[in-house]
């Protein structure tokens, strides 16, 4: 959704409002099309007199054709109708990329099940070094940018939740250093050995999962849940401008290929 186009509708809405409030009524955005057709939804007394809702649509399709020329048709929808781009979570991106570094933790933490002393690493560690120091910190920097600012500035979240997730951010951050550093010494005099490295991953693997679940419950839920259809719509559409700008394009394309 253009946010110039939303801001000009809503700015019209705001206007005839307080007529239809009058009548104990109210109005909603919940789409603009690209053609330029704008979807509205009537509440309250509104709803159910068939003479009544006429007029006040009438009224809310005049205002909106008469001030903003490229508005082509405005459409009544129902109470049940959701936009085909908010059918989905707006954070279905972000979530199917963590399932995805889920998998890549369980799958290092299986190998080094079956690490012992004298062996070599499996293959499973260093790509999951290659994955921390990137498509990781990329997810991590794309919840910042984008989950974390919708929060602040949608729900007013300037504080307390979005704080505690940003610290929890810099932990997993340390954790993957450490476990890297430990890798670089493994096999050497005085490294670590296997057992090591094993509690190395598992406080990785059991943070990460702490820390997925509490913004799920903490913002996911809130922003899938509270925001308006349209502004699920601008979030998800800023989730995916900052997928392909930071790179997580491929990642994300290969969830939809596993299960």
């Amino acid at each position: 959704m253009n946010p110039l186009h939303r801001k000009d509708v809503l700015k019209v809405l705001d206007q005839v409002r307080p007529y239809i409030k009058a009548d104990g009524g109210d109005v909603e955005l919940v789409d603009i099309a690209d053609n330029g057709i704008v979807s509205v939804r009537l509440t309250g007394n509104c709803v159910g007199c068939a003479s009544a809702g006429q007029t006040v649509f009438d009224g809310i399709q005049s205002a909106l054709q008469g001030q903003l020329a490229w508005v082509t048709g405005v459409a009544q929808v129902d109470a049940d109708y959701m936009p085909a781009t908010s059918r989905s979570a707006a954070t279905e991106s972000v979530q199917a990329l963590h399932r995805r570094a889920r998998r890549h933790l369980l799958d290092l933490l299986a190998a080094l099940d079956d690490l012992e002393p004298g062996k070599n690493l499996p293959e499973a560690v260093p790509a999951f070094i290659n994955l921390a120091r990137g498509e990781l910190s990329q997810l991590l920097r794309l919840e910042e940018e984008v989950i974390y600012g919708a929060a602040e500035s949608f729900l007013g979240r300037t504080a307390g939740p979005v704080a505690v997730l940003k610290k929890e951010h810099e932990q997993l951050h340390r954790l993957f250093t450490e476990f890297t550093d430990l890798v670089i010494r493994f096999g050497g005099a005085g490294g670590p050995g296997p057992g090591e490295l094993r509690a190395a991953a598992q406080r990785m693997a059991r943070y990460f999962e702490q820390h997925t679940q509490k913004e799920q419950s903490v913002l996911f839920n809130v922003l899938n849940e509270g925001l308006q259809p349209d502004l699920q719509a601008e979030l998800r559409e800023d989730i995916a401008r900052h997928v392909q700008r930071l790179g997580l394009a491929g990642a994300l394309a290969s969830t939809k290929e596993k299960p």
